[in-house]
């Protein structure tokens, strides 16, 4: 059972608007990379830049919107949730531990930045020169790793998909029982972690031109091992301990890379 002290009562439309203007955050902050990848790109475009930013805006906000009402919607029938903004936007702040929920995200985190450190330091002789260079000289911002990566994906991968497939696991498979399974939970993870990493595949390929088996294992393994450390602080503290998780790995990362 979950372990956030979440009341599972449905959630109003005060929670739908608190996580989407959180998410939105990070959606903002990725508007100077759409025009940093078109400029790259060095392609005339029929629209100015600002036309394509616009658009992107837009697309991305409206799946922003889609998985959190699809989280809020199904969130308490798994008994998943987010303790800090519901316990806010209704006012029982007292019900929650907040510096729990913290602590254990920041822990998450850094067990999880120091993994993908490790990750990074087996597989980076093996991996394409190119794909280095591109990945150093192209490195989302600070703040774009803080806000999108940290807030928004989350919310996207671990408050919609992930609760969509504990959600439609548990319904497939349950019988007597009215609460999920850990092997719930668990089958909504893994499949959740490893999706996470085939969505970064794209952005790595695109970076250069010799791909190899040790730049797709590099990508899925770092990416999904830190989602399975994510999936797990989402199911037993709550979505915010997910998020502080997110952000302070790429804290741990950046300060790596720096030294």
């Amino acid at each position: 059972m979950m372990k956030n002290n979440v009341n599972n009562h449905a959630f109003s439309w005060k929670m739908n608007i608190t996580l989407s203007v959180l998410g939105l955050l990070g959606v903002v902050s990725l508007m100077p990379v759409v025009e940093m990848m078109v400029t790259a790109s060095a392609q005339d475009l029929p629209v100015p830049i600002s036309i394509v930013q616009l658009a992107s805006f837009v697309q991305s906000s409206i799946l922003l919107v889609a998985m959190v009402c699809l989280g809020a919607w199904l969130s308490p029938k798994v008994n998943l949730g987010a303790p800090i903004v519901q316990s806010f936007v209704h006012g029982q702040q007292a019900k929650v531990d907040v510096t729990s929920i913290v602590k254990v995200g920041i822990a998450g985190g850094i067990f999880g930045g120091l993994l993908i450190v490790l990750i990074s330091s087996l597989f980076y002789p093996m991996l394409p020169q190119s794909f280095v260079a591109n990945a150093q000289s192209l490195s989302l911002p600070f703040y774009t790793k803080l806000l999108y990566s940290g807030i928004t994906e989350e919310i996207l991968i671990r408050w919609g998909l992930m609760t969509f497939f504990v959600w439609a696991i548990f319904r497939l498979t349950q019988k007597e029982s009215k609460s999920p399974k850990n092997y719930h939970y668990v089958f909504g993870i893994l499949v959740t972690a490893i999706l996470f990493g085939l969505g970064h595949l794209p952005a790595a390929y695109a970076m250069t031109n010799e791909t190899n088996v040790a730049l797709t294992t590099y990508i899925l393994l770092g990416n999904a091992s830190f989602g399975i450390v994510a999936g797990y602080l989402y199911w037993r503290k709550g979505i915010e301990s997910a998020i502080v998780a997110h952000m302070v790995a790429h804290v741990v990362m950046f300060t790596f890379e720096y030294i």
